[in-house]
Order: structure tokens, then C-alpha cells, then sequence
């Protein structure tokens, strides 16, 4: 009896230290993985090409507002501990998305987002 429970145990133990189970469930994670980073690729996509023809179809004559002057940009937030991500020309038609403070998120006509200085911007 106790060398069955033995044998039952040590086979136990056996087959959760199988290599052969172990390289198994590696594969079949990183294919989890693969698949996973396929489907965010195509979402991905998608919402860039959605976003595209959004901003594609509007005309300019659609955007509310314009750069007085040249004005720096940031697209990620209005950090000012770095440099700018690009520079607006002036005239350049914008639509404002929010206000944040003394930036103002605003949308160009080729679809960037971006902070500006909010006295950069003003009515068409």
C-alpha cells in the first residue's frame, strides 16, 4: 500500500517536472502571446485608418478655429521638460478637442493631436 502512494506520488511529481509538458506550455504561451499581439496590431490599424478617413473627409473650411502665429506643439501632454514634438505654421485650421489650463488640446486638418499654448489659438 505505501509503495503505491509512493509510486502514485513520485509519478505525479514526474510528470509535472516533464520537460517535454514544460517546452508544450512554452509554446503554447508565447503562440497566446503572438496571437494577442496580432489582434492589438489589427485594432490598431483599424483605428489609424478609421481615424485617417475621419480627418481625410474633413474639409478645412470645417475646422473652427486657426493658429495666430508659429507655435510649438506637443502631442503627448503639455510638458514643458522637453522638447516640442513640431511647430504649427500660422493660419493653420484647427478644431479645439478640450481646454487643459493655458493649453488647448486641438485636431489639424491631417488628423495630429496636439497641445498648443491656448493663446495661440482663436477664432476663424
Amino acid at each position: 500500500m505505501r509503495s503505491g502512494i509512493m509510486f502514485i506520488l513520485i509519478s505525479i511529481l514526474m510528470n509535472g517536472c516533464n520537460p517535454i509538458g514544460q517546452a508544450n506550455r512554452e509554446a503554447e504561451r508565447q503562440q497566446a502571446v503572438q496571437d494577442n499581439l496580432k489582434q492589438i496590431d489589427n485594432e490598431l490599424r483599424r483605428a489609424s485608418a478609421t481615424s485617417g478617413n475621419k480627418s481625410a473627409a474633413q474639409s478645412t473650411s470645417e475646422f473652427t478655429h486657426t493658429i495666430t502665429t508659429e507655435t510649438e506643439y506637443y502631442t503627448t501632454g503639455p510638458q514643458q521638460g522637453r522638447p516640442a514634438d513640431g511647430k504649427l505654421a500660422a493660419d493653420t485650421a484647427v478644431n479645439i478637442v478640450r481646454q487643459a489650463g493655458s493649453y488647448t488640446l486641438i485636431e489639424t486638418p491631417d488628423g495630429v493631436q496636439a497641445y498648443v499654448t491656448s493663446d495661440a489659438v482663436k477664432p476663424r
